[in-house]
C-alpha cells in the first residue's frame, strides 16, 4: 500500500470487481425477451434495453445499413436509417463535459469528507494517488453512463447490441475466470511445489510426475470434455436450470473448475525450485538445529520467502 502504482491499480481492480458483484446479482422477471435480468442491467438503463438493428459507429444519428423507403419527391429510394439513440439536440461536447464533471465532482467532494478521517492521513500511503485515480474513473463512469442513454458511446454489433452493454457484461466473466481459477490453483501450486522443493525423496517424485502428466494433456481438450459434459448434464436435468443465464453460469463454473485444477503446474514447478534453494539456507539450517518442526519452518521461512 505504500507504492503509488499498487494503489492505482487498487483502485482500477475494485471498480472492476464493483462491475462483476453488480452483474452477478440476478433475477428473474415475466419479460419473455428479458427472463433474468442483474443489478447492472438496471444500473445502466438505456444502454442496455435500446436494440438497433445492425451495426452503427460510435456517436452516429444513423445506421450503417440501408432500407427502402417511400418519398413524394423521388418515390422509392434508398436512405440510412435513423438510430433509436443519437437523436438528442444537446451538442456532444457540452454533454459529455457535464457528464465527466458530475462524476469527477461527486467523487471530489467524497474525498473530501473521507479526508477527515484520521485512517486517510497516513503520511506513508498515497491516498492521493488513489483519490486521483478515484476521480478519473468516476468522470469517466459518468460520462459513459450519461452519454449512453442518448448514444452508442462505442457503436452497436452485428444484432444492433450496445457494444459497450456488451464490454461490461464481460468483466464478470473475466473476473471469475481469473479469481476463482486463482483462487483454486494457488493451494495445489503452493501445497504441491513448496513439500516437493523442501522433502524432495518420493515426494518430489509424485509431484513431478503429476504435474508432467497433466501438462502431457492439452488444456482445450480437458475444457472441451468438461463442456460436452456439462451440456449432457444441463440436457438431462433441464428443470434444474430454467433460463439460459443459468446454464451459461454453470458452464462457467466448470471452465474455472478444470482451468484451476489443471492451471497450478506452472507455479509449482516456480515453488519448488525455490524450495530447493532456500532449504540449503542457513536460517533454515538453523531452525532445523534448534528443534524446530517441518510445518513451522515451511510457515514462518519458507513460505515468506517465495517472492
Amino acid at each position: 500500500m505504500q507504492s503509488h502504482s499498487a494503489m492505482a491499480s487498487a483502485v482500477i481492480l475494485i471498480s472492476f470487481l464493483l462491475i462483476a458483484l453488480a452483474d452477478s446479482v440476478h433475477w428473474r422477471t415475466d419479460d419473455p425477451y428479458r427472463p433474468v435480468v442483474s443489478l447492472l442491467d438496471v444500473s445502466l438503463g438505456n444502454i442496455a434495453t435500446v436494440q438497433e438493428k445492425s451495426y452503427s459507429a460510435p456517436f452516429a444519428r444513423e445506421g450503417l445499413w440501408q432500407e427502402t423507403t417511400q418519398t413524394e419527391a423521388e418515390g422509392i429510394a434508398r436512405a440510412p436509417v435513423a438510430l433509436i439513440q443519437g437523436q438528442a439536440t444537446t451538442p456532444i461536447w457540452l454533454s459529455s463535459l457535464a457528464w465527466f464533471l458530475l462524476g469527477a465532482g461527486s467523487a471530489r467532494l467524497l474525498l473530501f469528507a473521507l479526508a477527515k478521517q484520521a485512517r486517510f492521513q497516513s503520511a506513508h500511503i498515497p491516498w492521493r494517488t488513489a483519490g486521483i485515480t478515484l476521480v478519473l474513473i468516476s468522470g469517466i463512469a459518468a460520462w459513459l453512463w450519461g452519454m449512453g442513454q442518448q448514444y452508442h458511446v462505442l457503436g452497436t454489433g452485428k444484432v444492433g447490441q450496445d457494444v459497450l452493454y456488451e464490454t461490461l457484461k464481460g468483466i464478470r466473466t473475466g473476473v471469475l475466470i481469473g479469481g476463482l481459477t486463482t483462487l483454486l490453483t494457488l493451494p495445489f501450486a503452493i501445497i504441491l511445489g513448496i513439500s516437493a522443493g523442501y522433502f524432495r525423496g518420493w515426494v518430489d517424485d509424485a509431484v513431478q510426475y503429476t504435474y508432467t502428466t497433466l501438462n502431457a494433456v492439452p488444456g482445450v481438450l480437458l475444457i472441451a470434455s468438461a463442456m460436452l459434459l456439462a451440456q449432457l448434464y444441463l440436457a438431462q436435468h433441464a428443470e434444474l436450470f430454467a433460463s439460459e443465464q443459468e446454464r451459461a453460469d454453470v458452464r462457467l463454473l466448470l471452465v474455472c473448475l478444470v482451468l484451476g485444477l489443471t492451471g497450478w503446474t506452472g507455479l509449482a514447478r516456480i515453488l519448488r525450485a525455490e524450495s530447493l534453494k532456500l532449504r540449503e539456507m542457513a536460517f533454515v539450517k538453523s531452525a532445523h538445529a534448534f528443534g524446530v518442526s517441518q510445518p513451522n519452518i515451511i510457515l514462518r521461512h519458507l513460505l515468506p520467502n517465495m517472492g
